[in-house]
Order: C-alpha cells, then sequence, then structure tokens
C-alpha cells in the first residue's frame, strides 16, 4: 500500500487478475493496515478487471458485509488506539463494474464502513476529501 503525500490516505492497486475472493482479502488487509497507521482514508484502486465478472447483487452484499465486518472487528480489538480513527473506504472499478444504484457501497456503509465506488481514481480521492 502507498501512503498519498499528504499522509492521510493510502492506495492500493490490487493486481487485475485477482478473484473477487482474493480482491476481498487484499481489502480488509489494507483496511487492517491503514486503521494500524491511522490513516483518514483508503482507495482501492482497480481501474481494469480481468479475474471476475461483474459481481451479482448478491456478491456485492457478501463482499460489502465481509469488508464492513472485518473493518468493524478491527476496530473493536483496538478500541482504546482506534476509537478517532474510522478509515473511509473508496473503490475505483471500471464503470460497467459499478452498480448503478452503488449498492455494494449502500451496504457496507448501512454496517458501519463510510464507503463509495467510482469509475475513476481522481473522483475517488475528491470524496474522500470532501467527506469529513
Amino acid at each position: 500500500m502507498l501512503i498519498d503525500r499528504s499522509g492521510k490516505f493510502g492506495i492500493c492497486r490490487p493486481d487485475a487478475d485477482l478473484t473477487l475472493d482474493a480482491v476481498t482479502n487484499v481489502v480488509k488487509l489494507a483496511i487492517r493496515r491503514a486503521k494500524r497507521l491511522a490513516l483518514d482514508g483508503l482507495v482501492v484502486a482497480m481501474p481494469e478487471v480481468q479475474g471476475f465478472p461483474p459481481p451479482t447483487v448478491g456478491e456485492r452484499r457478501e463482499l460489502a458485509t465481509e469488508v464492513a465486518e472485518s473493518a468493524r472487528d478491527e476496530m473493536i480489538k483496538e478500541w482504546a488506539r482506534m476509537a478517532a480513527n474510522r478509515v473511509r473506504l473508496v473503490i475505483v472499478l471500471p464503470e460497467n463494474y459499478i452498480h448503478r444504484e452503488r449498492i455494494g457501497a449502500a451496504l457496507a456503509t448501512a454496517k458501519g464502513l463510510a464507503c463509495n465506488v467510482f469509475a475513476t481514481e481522481r473522483e475517488a480521492i475528491d470524496w474522500l476529501v470532501g467527506s469529513h
């Protein structure tokens, strides 16, 4: 994971050929690392995806639940140090991988993880900077 120049955001770039399960694990690990580094946000940038087709609604729900629960569990484990640090997650995916209602991001947010999804890294970073 790279850290942006401001030192506030992490940027993770999983390989394009990873499976959906592998990407889920990479995102969970990146969230843990971002929390330990007390970062404000995390960008998971996958502008090209080759390892899996656009997820179904069920797969999006499963991914959102797993990632949000992992983020919450990490916060509970290190509550004293992490209580003030809620990492915001933004994922960059090809346009055809983004559900028109951003259902995965909405589900993750409903489960306590501030999350969004965009087609460009610029939009992702703008959202992180503007969502304070």
